[in-house]
């Protein structure tokens, strides 16, 4: 895979996705293969889901399907990612296409995690703030987020329902790390329990879902 897969490049033929996803899984690399699984619980170590933890925030995963399992190897380098680790449009020509050593490497160590969508998209993850412990409420939302690397880039994201806005929308810099740290534990045991960490076969996104 030293030339870049261009299958999960967006391009000017793709849309955005807004189906139903509920029947597909997500999938984010890990640093490690081993040892992700807590041997008490059977569960996924919440660490695992994301670590640090404030990356709870806006957590990065992809789409199982044309972004596969060897996917998961592609690291961007430091010039990659000036250069790709960026937001864009479902339509984006990415011209050039990533070179390898130049823009990615390969990193054959990874291990990955992956979630059926169903099973956490709309759960409702409940913390508390503050010193009268008011109650607070967040909602996981799956949002299609294609950057020029990957198409099929999605983010996990966390709507407060009593603030009725996303947590990275709090402009307040102190504010925001508040609600990060209280959310982080409950928002990644939430995941972590349903979350797998053996390949399975996966469903396919219908082509009519993301071709315009």
């Amino acid at each position: 895979m030293n030339l870049y897969p261009t299958e999960i490049l967006p391009c000017s033929k793709f849309k955005r996705i807004s189906c139903d996803l509920s029947p597909y899984y997500l999938i984010r690399y890990t640093s490690e293969k081993e040892n992700l699984v807590n041997a008490d619980t059977g569960k996924l170590k919440v660490e695992t889901i994301c670590s640090p933890r404030e990356h709870i925030e806006d957590l990065s995963t992809s789409l199982l399907g044309s972004y596969t399992y060897k996917h998961i190897q592609i690291e961007l380098t430091t010039l990659g990612k000036e250069s790709y680790a960026k937001y864009c449009s479902p339509d984006f020509e990415v011209d050039p296409v990533p070179i390898f050593e130049t823009h990615f490497t390969l990193d054959s160590e990874r291990g990955f995690w992956k979630v059926l969508i169903g099973k956490i998209e709309n759960q409702i993850a409940d913390f508390s703030m503050g010193n009268n412990f008011e109650l607070f409420r967040a909602q996981c939302k799956i949002l299609h987020t294609p950057m020029r690397w990957n198409y099929w880039h999605f983010s996990v994201r966390w709507f407060l329902i009593e603030k009725g806005m996303y947590l990275y929308e709090i402009h307040d810099e102190r504010e925001r790390k508040r609600f990060k740290k209280k959310l982080a534990n409950e928002a990644r045991a939430l995941i972590a329990q349903y979350a797998r960490v053996e390949k399975c076969n996966y469903p396919i996104l219908p082509t009519d879902k993301y071709l315009l």
